[in-house]
């Protein structure tokens, strides 16, 4: 089996290493290796505008082995920044008759149809999350005040006891 392996070392934190040692401990012995380097927006590129990740690409469309291609990363974002670009660029692979094997999940191909169901889920929830996080990390509301039909703030008439309580305490009174 032809085996690629992936690493990212974004962030400025080298951790390519670690990631090419977690692969070759769990069986996987790389033909080639290509190292994504830590640059400006890095985690902003789509996979297929990362250098190192668009030479991969060019790579495997150049090869032609006589045996399968893989291509082994770590973890599900090395593959892509959100959903769409993540499955873009396992189509992609697909095409080029390349397996993906993504570690964090196991040793499943993401290109086969049981691989293709885990992955679709797995984005599904990711997706569920990010959106679902976006309004807890939104600002808290300025203090809500009555609005009249007109958009403008109403005036909350208290009477002579100046809050809603002592109005109430009131009217429960006079009964």
């Amino acid at each position: 089996m032809f085996t690629v392996f992936y690493t990212n070392a974004a962030g400025g934190d080298s951790q390519s290493p670690g990631e090419a040692s977690a692969l070759q401990a769990a069986g996987f012995v790389p033909t080639m290796t290509y190292e994504e380097k830590p640059g400006p927006n890095a985690t902003m590129l789509r996979a297929g505008q990362r250098p190192a990740f668009a030479e991969l690409l060019r790579s495997l469309e150049r090869i032609t082995v006589s045996q399968p291609k893989r291509l082994v990363v770590t973890r599900l974002e090395r593959l892509g920044r959100d959903a769409e670009d993540v499955l873009v660029t396992i189509r992609a692979l697909h095409k080029l008759g390349c397996e993906v094997i993504i570690l964090q999940l196991g040793r499943e191909d993401l290109t086969s149809a049981t691989g293709k169901t885990v992955l679709s889920t797995l984005i599904a929830v990711a997706e569920l999350g990010r959106a679902n996080a976006a309004p807890r990390a939104a600002p808290a509301p300025a203090t809500a005040r009555p609005q009249t039909a007109s958009g403008e703030e109403a005036i909350l008439d208290l009477g002579p006891f100046g809050s809603r309580e002592s109005g109430l305490l009131r009217r429960h009174e006079a009964a």
